[in-house]
């Protein structure tokens, strides 16, 4: 493991809107890290962004996180608090 990928490993960026936060290759939940094969159950070709799961007014689309995302990648979701929206993007 190089050291670029031990620090990444633990990096997570807050998703602000969502538009800028490419769903499947930035870690963005928490615990989860980047959502790969691993955590997709149903692909979607129309779901690139994380502003595609959310339903633009602070809140997710539950229906579709459920049909294209596996268990332990809802629960990590759900954990995410969307009523700061507002709050700049940046990586923690």
């Amino acid at each position: 493991m190089s050291g670029r990928d031990i620090i990444i490993k633990d990096l997570i960026k807050c998703i602000e809107n969502g538009t800028s936060t490419y769903m499947r290759t930035n870690p963005w939940v928490s615990g989860i890290g980047i959502l790969g094969t691993e955590n997709i159950k149903q692909p979607h070709d129309r779901i690139r962004w994380v502003s595609d799961i959310m339903d633009g007014v602070l809140g997710w689309r539950w229906d579709v996180i459920m049909f294209v995302l596996l268990g332990h990648a809802v629960e990590g979701i759900r954990r995410i608090d969307l009523s700061n929206v507002e709050t700049p993007e940046k990586w923690l």
